[in-house]
């Protein structure tokens, strides 16, 4: 049961870098491991790729972050796609002292913009 949701801050900044794992996992399937995978139940009508679900994330604090000394970086296979919400960052910095799993959905709109929710779970 998922414990905490949030929806990745930042992450419409970093297209190229979302397209750049999706292409990475979508057109050589083998590399695919278990823990990646896609959702195919959804219309291919207006979106490149199905919804892409991983449990390759880590929410990594940032307190040299000159923005904001409580950020929460968001990286899925090593790579910085955004930042938890602000207004969310006290009660993940919680989250982070558990052992948790986090799964992380990519998502693809109309617009062929990504939004990126993870989802935090007890292991």
């Amino acid at each position: 049961i998922a414990m905490k949701k949030f929806n990745v801050a930042g992450a419409s900044f970093r297209t190229e870098k979302i397209e750049f794992i999706l292409e990475k996992y979508y057109t050589d399937r083998s590399e695919q491991d278990n823990d990646s995978y896609f959702v195919s139940n959804q219309p291919q009508k207006y979106t490149k790729y199905p919804i892409f679900r991983t449990n390759k994330v880590q929410l990594i604090a940032e307190p040299e972050n000159k923005h904001d000394e409580n950020a929460i970086k968001v990286l899925i296979y090593s790579v910085h796609l955004g930042y938890v919400p602000r207004n969310q960052t006290e009660e993940i910095h919680e989250e982070l002292k558990n052992e948790n799993e986090y799964i992380a959905e990519i998502k693809e709109d109309i617009k062929n913009q990504y939004s990126i929710e993870v989802s935090i779970s007890k292991k």
